[in-house]
């Protein structure tokens, strides 16, 4: 990331009723995210429509790509796990290129990081 980059940090949390044992088993199961990331979400103009990855859990250096929708246009994204402790966090950093209908594409670049804890 160069320097003069722009950089926004979004946190947020949530409850659930599920264990973290059961939170951890769907981030670290790539084909779910084409489920809660893709017709999952309700909404056509916003979510994942492919997901390549190699099957199974992943764990750190796994890699897997995706293709969705925004309002905005298609984007393309390449991801590598990078922590994975089972029942504890997960995260993945993504890079992503977004094709634009009459403009110059965008390409960014994204770091999740997911971190289960009890109340």
């Amino acid at each position: 990331m160069k320097p003069d980059s722009l950089v926004i940090t979004v946190r947020m949390s949530t409850r659930t009723a599920a264990t973290r044992e059961a939170v951890y088993a769907t981030l670290a199961d790539p084909s779910t995210h084409l489920e809660w990331g893709g017709d999952g979400t309700g909404d056509p103009k916003f979510r994942l429509l492919t997901m390549d990855y190699p099957g199974g859990e992943a764990v750190i250096g796994t890699r897997f790509s995706s293709t969705g929708l925004i309002p905005m246009g298609t984007f393309h994204d390449k991801t590598v796990v990078t922590d994975a402790e089972p029942g504890s966090r997960f995260a993945f950093i993504t890079e992503g290129v977004l094709e634009r209908p009459r403009r110059q594409a965008w390409r960014g670049w994204f770091e999740h990081r997911y971190t289960l804890a009890r109340d």
